[in-house]
């Protein structure tokens, strides 16, 4: 699926700039925000270039959202932005883990980033033996792909501890 394909809800910044926000035709509403990681070890630059990723909804956590594919649209849309700033940025995402529903989570955004393949590289960075599903989002032409990769492998348990 091409971006021009998608058909996502408008989103508008949150009043604090702290991320941003979009509202579905079944009246929920959905958040999500890029926060950088700063790290204590100022040994590599490319820390500058990794962000944390999440985003959720205002329903109670029993509560299941009804399947609405303009939301996963809007959520790929917000890459492609993040992305189109800076193609050497790095999106780093724990799936939420409070519910026991993180695998399917997992599940979940695999199927939603299948289609961005030929844009997009989704690396599995999960911690099986704590039950953790992570993962990192690098465009396909990002330079520092490598030395990326191989800094997030390094880190990888700091950087799951970095969930908030």
């Amino acid at each position: 699926m091409e971006l021009n394909l998608l058909h996502p809800y408008k989103t508008l910044k949150l009043e604090n700039n702290s991320g941003y926000y979009f509202d579905t035709e079944h009246g929920i509403r959905y958040t999500y925000w890029y926060v950088a990681v700063n790290h204590a070890d100022d040994s590599s630059d490319l820390y500058e270039l990794i962000y944390e990723f999440g985003f959720g909804n205002n329903l109670p956590e029993d509560e299941i959202p009804p399947y609405d594919s303009r939301v996963r649209d809007t959520i790929i849309k917000a890459l492609y932005d993040f992305f189109n700033k800076d193609q050497n940025r790095v999106i780093y995402y724990t799936c939420e883990n409070i519910d026991g529903k993180d695998r399917s989570r997992s599940i979940v955004f695999n199927s939603w980033f299948k289609p961005h393949k030929h844009t997009f590289e989704k690396k599995d960075i999960n911690l099986a033996e704590i039950g953790l599903y992570s993962f990192s989002v690098i465009h396909k032409n990002n330079q520092y792909k490598k030395e990326v990769y191989e800094l997030i492998k390094d880190r990888r348990e700091e950087y799951i501890n970095l969930k908030f």
